[in-house]
């Protein structure tokens, strides 16, 4: 009898473990505060039944060091940490590509989380294979990635929103995207506390959006369940 009762715990506790992450991520403070999606001209979407209401990123298209394309299609299941960078900058770029791989460090080992950074000038694979090397030892979830300049300006400036942007600057902002390929928040990259803190606060939260989706997405990108 006391098997019995105990294996209907086990039972129940596994039954009612998804409702419990869902509540704590809703109605939790700190980690498990629920992130604002954003739409066109960064303006925050407000919550509706359909998910085709939400802006998600699309129609674009970039090279990486390894000469293989990054298009909105490599956004889907994944959290994606989007930076800028020039290679011929020594002030802005190299405080962003630091703090870069330091959320790479932190996610390591996490297979949904990577890193896109776009560089603002058009350049080679070669040349972005080189800028990759010197930064980190792990590329399996860090594309460096170059377009022409147009493209790269209109991405910034067009599907992003981050405004007044040409071709000389160099965007700060760290672009938090979720696995529908949405845009969930914008960080300072420059600042190594905001990194530390609020953009390793925001992925976590979206790892578990994964599991536990927000009420306005019909259903989960992955399940708990074994195949």
């Amino acid at each position: 009898m006391k098997l019995f009762k105990k294996n209907n715990l086990i039972v129940l506790a596994i039954i009612a473990l998804p409702s419990l992450f869902y509540v704590g991520l809703t109605t939790g403070d700190h980690q498990y505060k629920r992130l604002p999606i954003y739409g066109k001209n960064q303006e925050i979407i407000k919550v509706k039944k359909s998910t085709k209401e939400f802006y998600s990123l699309s129609n674009f298209k970039f090279t990486n060091q390894n000469k293989e394309y990054f298009t909105s299609e490599n956004l889907k299941d994944k959290v994606t940490i989007i930076g800028f960078f020039n290679e011929e900058d020594e002030n802005l770029s190299p405080a962003i590509l630091t703090n870069i791989k330091y959320l790479q460090q932190k996610f390591d080992n996490d297979k949904n989380v990577q890193f896109l950074v776009i560089s603002t000038t058009e350049i080679d694979s070669n040349q972005l294979k080189e800028m990759a090397d010197k930064v980190t030892q792990n590329t399996t979830n860090w594309h460096f990635v170059s377009t022409n300049q147009t493209e790269t300006t209109n991405f910034i400036n067009n599907k992003l929103f981050i405004k007044n942007v040409d071709a000389a600057q160099i965007p700060t902002d760290l672009v938090l995207i979720d696995f529908r390929g949405r845009i969930r928040n914008y960080f300072d990259g420059t600042v190594h506390k905001t990194v530390k803190q609020d953009v390793i606060d925001a992925i976590d939260i979206l790892l578990k959006e994964l599991y536990v989706p927000l009420k306005e997405d019909r259903k989960p990108l992955i399940t708990t369940k074994k195949s």
